[in-house]
């Protein structure tokens, strides 16, 4: 169970359990899309081959939703782009029949001393260390 668990009901948890096979809608969430969130999607463009959707999701992309949503359409082919600044990381997930292929990239490294790297707006103490 959750430590972070919105449901304190013992009784509304046990129910929950039987129910749903979870204590709460958190725990739902986080094990069936991988994520606490549901997403509001917009869609961006679509014709009758393609469809593009736009969403934000909480502190990770949701990564079991699109193995989930492939396995109920075995036919087409997902694609999932996203990006987490705050936690420097981006990447791409792509699924069929409900099988997950997916490539991240950390991007911490280029950052210094809070600063991009090739920033005009370096700090004097920066610039004396990179100073011979």
């Amino acid at each position: 169970m959750s430590q972070r668990s919105p449901c304190d009901d013992e009784d509304a948890r046990t129910r929950n359990i039987a129910e749903y096979g979870y204590p709460d809608w958190y725990d739902w969430r986080c094990a069936k899309w991988g994520t606490k969130r549901d997403v509001q999607a917009r869609l961006i463009y679509s014709n009758p081959d393609w469809a593009e959707f736009e969403f934000d999701s909480a502190w990770s992309p949701p990564r079991r939703w699109l193995e989930a949503v492939s396995r109920q359409y075995p036919k087409l082919l997902f694609q999932l782009k996203y990006e987490e600044p705050n936690n420097a990381f981006m990447g791409v997930a792509v699924s069929k029949n409900g099988r997950l292929r997916e490539q991240t990239i950390e991007y911490s490294w280029m950052w210094r001393d809070d600063e991009a790297i090739g920033s005009d707006e370096r700090s004097e103490e920066s610039l004396a260390r990179e100073t011979p």
